[in-house]
């Protein structure tokens, strides 16, 4: 019995020591914050002045002692970028074409990076100038400039403090505003660009990022109708994502590809699907799902635009410039002229302010085939009015509302005028040239 009580009073001490071991308080290790060994002598922009070439495709080693520094601006966490690192600094941006993947685990966004250029190659990839490895091109017989070995980049590269994101300068842009002479080329060639106002040409409700299994090409336009590419990957962790509805902001990284001079093209690379901002979330009022008419019309001014549904009920009258009363309505056709329709929720609706105006713009089949000046109010299945000009919209005004109809309508709209309108009252009407079908 002796035995058994000193036996369990043994495990008592040990445990005893173990609890008092496992709460000793050991001192959190100090924060290693990395310290570059070399500065920068050159700045990006006149480092890739100094090493153009305007080839599509060439190869240069760098023989002097040169150094660049620069914050990531990359990052390949979503899969939409590849193989490629980003560094900006306040004259430009430089890519470097790296043979490595995760590249984000160590060159975070906003990571300062030296890099020591001396025994590095520089030079174009179909257009776009990098720091890469020199590849041999033999359907071209030529040099261009493809993935350095990331053992290789490391040796030559080092971390120079903490990420610090908000460093990062994101440049307001304009699509129109991208040249593409040399001088052009160097200042956007790479750059963490945000173009505003603009939307996806192929948004729908229904379209994603990507078609299929392969890299896809989207559109955005801005309201002049001026366009880039945004190209996202099939690895891309968003490519099933919806494409945004109505207008935003973009932001991405503004790669060139061309394979000759005299087609390149500007592409926008996004980081992630956070790279698109103050897009609708709402995927109503797209032509499987339009809006009522009474939606619409509360949607107005807020910068939205989409399919409406409603019904043909009248025009408005001659002379009418702002419309004020039912009395400025044409309720029954056929109407006098042939310039607009009234749309309402209902085929009997006589409530101007429940109603929107639309224009039937001169020179169009719309017009030809909606007007009511040709034609009477008569039952008619339901038809819809599709967009044939993906830069035009239709701006309906709460303005007057009519009558009777029998014509089911979907129409785009937008509470914007984005092209040569007329003005109906003190509400823009676009013209468009989509067509009834």
């Amino acid at each position: 019995m002796r035995h058994i009580k000193s036996y369990f009073s043994l495990m008592i001490m040990a445990a005893a020591a173990l609890v008092s071991s496992c709460s000793d308080n050991f001192d959190t290790p100090p924060l290693m914050v990395p310290q570059a060994s070399r500065t920068a002598n050159i700045s990006i922009a006149d480092f890739k002045a100094k090493y153009w070439q305007d080839a599509v495709n060439y190869i240069d080693t760098v023989r002097e002692d040169l150094v660049v520094a620069g914050r990531v601006i990359s990052s390949d966490a979503s899969g939409n970028i590849y193989k490629s690192l980003v560094i900006q600094d306040e004259t430009g941006a430089l890519s470097i074409s790296l043979n490595g993947n995760s590249l984000y685990n160590t060159y975070r966004i906003g990571q300062e990076v030296v890099i020591s250029l001396k025994d590095i190659w520089v030079g174009k990839y179909n257009s776009l100038q990098q720091l890469g490895y020199p590849e041999y091109y033999e359907k071209g017989g030529v040099w261009e400039a493809t993935f350095l070995p990331l053992e290789t980049f490391q040796d030559h590269a080092e971390l120079n403090g903490l990420p610090a994101p908000a460093e990062i300068d994101t440049i307001p842009a304009t699509i129109a505003g991208l040249s593409t002479d040399a001088a052009g080329l160097r200042k956007w060639q790479s750059q963490l660009v945000r173009f505003d106002d603009v939307k996806f040409s192929d948004a729908d409700g229904k379209n994603t990022f990507v078609t299929g299994d392969a890299t896809t090409n989207r559109t955005i336009e801005d309201a002049g109708g001026n366009s880039i590419v945004v190209r996202t990957s099939n690895y891309s962790t968003f490519k099933d994502n919806l494409l945004p509805l109505g207008y935003g902001s973009v932001v991405g990284i503004l790669s060139y590809y061309g394979s000759n001079a005299s087609n390149g093209t500007w592409q926008l690379l996004l980081r992630s699907a956070d790279d698109c901002i103050d897009f609708s979330t709402d995927f109503s009022g797209v032509e499987s799902n339009p809006w009522t008419v009474e939606k619409a019309i509360s949607l107005q001014n807020t910068g939205r635009e989409g399919w409406v549904s409603g019904y043909i009920v009248g025009a408005v009258a001659p002379e009418v410039t702002a419309v004020k009363s039912n009395a400025d309505i044409e309720w029954t056709a056929p109407t006098t002229l042939g310039t607009t329709l009234v749309i309402g929720p209902t085929a009997d609706c006589t409530d101007y302010t429940k109603c929107l105006v639309v224009a039937l713009p001169q020179g169009t089949p719309f017009r030809t085939q909606a007007n009511l000046a040709d034609k009477a109010l008569t039952a008619s299945p339901e038809t819809r009015v599709l967009p044939t000009n993906s830069a035009s919209r239709w701006l309906p005004a709460a303005l007057p509302a009519s009558k009777r109809a029998s014509t089911r309508l979907c129409l785009p709209t937008g509470p914007t005028c984005r092209s040569k309108a007329t003005r109906l009252g003190s509400k823009p009407l676009s013209a468009t040239t989509d067509m009834l079908q």
